[in-house]
């Protein structure tokens, strides 16, 4: 029963699936995945961003179908990025790109009938922490949503992974937190208190960096959760954090989901 569900899920997003490229860089086409929403326009947007450590992953994973799945049928538009990956990209590459996906997005409102002023950058893992430092490094969006995500580098250990997307950089420069502004819009972050990939502090730390400078911030800490947000749905986990994310759009920017 669980399989047959979980496939159902899968499937919600991909009936109003279509692909597009947003960008190309160096004849490499970056591609993105639009889910049309389930009610009728102009639309609030969140551009999801995946996670994989920064170095593998992408946009049709079964967690990425599942949020677009649910995004969509609240009623936003999803727009579902693929990004370079170290090590053959390193840092800022995918930062980068997410600005470049944004951009994209913001000059084909008229196309996909959405609204310009309500786009928001959401991710999971290392998706949140390129929303959070596009965010930080001038991508205009209407919120960030960053999900068990890395803020700070420092004084953490630097895995394989992470020093094949710092490249040459330094931890300081890598680090959104470092780079906080007051123009920065509302942010959301949810993290699993147990996560042995990335300290659930990182999440609690930006929450207090971004009140110091006025910014709103709200952040959902899941009793007993990893770092794997499909697992979040567990029995275990007795807090709806889908049902919060969606009614924390809903105060945030007034999306009024389908009846």
């Amino acid at each position: 029963m669980r399989q047959l569900l979980l496939l159902f899920v899968l499937a919600l997003p991909l009936l109003s699936q279509e692909q597009f490229a947003y960008a190309n860089r160096g004849g490499q086409p970056l591609v993105l995945d639009y889910h049309k929403p389930a009610s009728h326009p102009p639309q609030p947007v969140v551009i999801l961003i995946h996670n994989g450590d920064f170095t593998s992953g992408g946009n049709r994973s079964p967690l990425m179908l599942h949020l677009a799945g649910r995004l969509r049928a609240a009623g936003l538009a999803v727009f579902s990025i693929n990004y370079r990956l170290a090590p053959a990209h390193p840092f800022p590459a995918a930062v980068e790109d997410v600005a470049a996906a944004a951009q994209w997005v913001r000059a084909h409102t008229r196309k996909f009938r959405i609204d310009s002023r309500r786009i928001v950058l959401a991710g999971v893992g290392a998706g949140g922490y390129l929303a959070t430092a596009a965010a930080a490094g001038g991508t205009e969006a209407a919120g960030v949503i960053a999900i068990a995500a890395w803020s700070d580098f420092r004084n953490q250990p630097i895995t394989d992974s992470l020093r094949s997307f710092l490249g040459p950089v330094g931890v300081e420069e890598a680090s959104p937190a470092l780079h906080l502004h007051e123009r920065l819009p509302p942010f959301l972050l949810l993290h699993g208190d147990e996560d042995a990939s990335v300290p659930a502090s990182q999440s609690v730390h930006l929450q207090g960096a971004l009140h110091a400078l006025g910014i709103p911030c709200s952040l959902i800490l899941l009793e007993g959760g990893g770092h794997d947000p499909l697992t979040w749905n567990g029995a275990a986990i007795r807090r709806d954090w889908e049902r919060e994310l969606l009614l924390w759009l809903d105060r945030t920017f007034a999306i009024h989901r389908p009846r």
